[in-house]
């Protein structure tokens, strides 16, 4: 006898939670290479409309996806029923008029799971593996990635791209994209243009730095910038804001609304032979110039000068620091008596109260932390 499951998505939803969804043929159809091609255009085609495409798979009879559900008219995230509705139903109607046949392509089913703290990175490396393992590739390292979005699509993939020395392109798709314009990429056509260079044989690959974060046991990269204290606090806030309302103006909403409420709290920065104790409203540590769409919080910091740039914004009166605010934006902050700022290649940060640290956007982990730098860890394709 045999035994039929079937569960209709979605089963659980959660805000900003990352998805692993996998879509098979039905009767386990084999897909051509032109078949494979139609279905990975139309995930693609719902990056930045419904979904944020983490990353996406094409099998031989089935698809496997890593993304968070982006957010409707109404401020909700779309539901993974609409979202693979729209994915499905698409990709069938153009699959069966290429192979000439009618009917259902795709199964009814869907397995989705929430990835969970920690879970990303083996996912990922998993359905990476999957073309090899199938004898779709005859090699697990490609030659170059491209990932579409912003500092925290990059951040994500970061132990990956590190690990395998995979060069990559940023192609600005997310909110800030300070990653990607910290490269010189300001859009789309510069990203193409970048990318046909490489294809064509052009040297146009820089190594560039990663920081390291290291929360006990726990390592955390990034690229760009780690803070913790109001800007953490303003940057666990911004995420939550509708998609429409983040980046630069979202930041500035939700570091607006946490002033008020945030108190400053003693933390000890010890960078070198230097070692620094005061009550502080946050502390930056930057091995790119900007976060929040463009906030120049480390505007000395170089991608590929071996040194981490910390700012830490010590205690002041509120309404000071409120008109000090529009400063950051071009990095005019460091001037304040109040600010003070070096260079190191590592430190360790501690608090008299444990902080939320966020690192390119994202939550990363809590102080106390020892930060320190990679040199060039990572190899980007550049415009020139």
């Amino acid at each position: 006898m045999k035994y039929f499951y079937r569960r209709n998505l979605p089963h659980i939803q959660e805000i900003n939670a990352v998805y692993f969804v996998t879509f098979r043929t039905k009767g386990d159809l084999y897909l051509p290479p032109a078949a494979r091609s139609i279905a990975l255009k139309h995930c693609l085609f719902e990056d930045g409309r419904k979904i944020q495409l983490h990353a996406v798979v094409i099998m031989l009879n089935h698809v496997h996806l890593l993304f968070t559900a982006l957010e409707n008219d109404q401020a909700e995230p779309y539901s993974l029923a609409e979202i693979m509705k729209g994915i499905k139903g698409s990709s069938a109607r153009n699959i069966n008029k290429l192979l000439g046949r009618r009917g259902q392509l795709w199964q009814d089913e869907s397995f989705d799971r929430i990835m969970r703290s920690g879970e990303f990175q083996n996912k990922l490396e998993y359905i990476i593996a999957n073309p090899m393992s199938a004898g779709i590739s005859s090699r697990l390292n490609p030659d170059a990635a491209l990932i579409f979005g912003g500092d925290g699509t990059i951040h994500r993939h970061l132990p990956l791209l590190y690990r395998n020395n995979i060069p990559v392109l940023m192609v600005p798709k997310g909110r800030g994209n300070d990653f990607a314009k910290a490269l010189g990429i300001t859009n789309e056509r510069v990203a193409l243009q970048a990318w046909q260079r490489f294809c064509s044989g052009g040297k146009n690959v820089k190594h560039i730095d990663l920081g390291l974060i290291r929360a006990g046991a726990e390592e955390i990269l990034f690229c760009c910038v780690g803070g913790m204290g109001l800007d953490a606090v303003a940057n666990a806030r911004a995420n939550r804001m509708p998609r429409w309302l983040r980046g630069f103006a979202g930041y500035l909403i939700a570091a607006l609304r946490s002033l008020s409420s945030f108190v400053p709290v003693e933390v000890k920065v010890i960078a070198g032979q230097r070692e620094i104790q005061r009550s502080a409203f946050f502390v930056a540590v930057g091995n790119a110039r900007s976060y929040g769409g463009g906030m120049k919080v480390t505007p000395q910091a170089q991608l590929d000068d071996g040194l981490l740039d910390i700012c830490i914004v010590g205690r002041m009166n509120k309404f000071k620091l409120l008109c000090c605010l529009p400063t950051v934006f071009f990095g005019k902050h460091v001037r304040i008596r109040q600010v003070e700022y070096l260079q190191s290649k590592e430190a360790r940060i501690e608090s008299g109260r444990p902080l939320d640290v966020y690192a390119d956007g994202d939550y990363a982990c809590q102080t106390p932390v020892e930060i320190s730098l990679i040199p060039r860890a990572l190899s980007v394709i550049v415009p020139r």
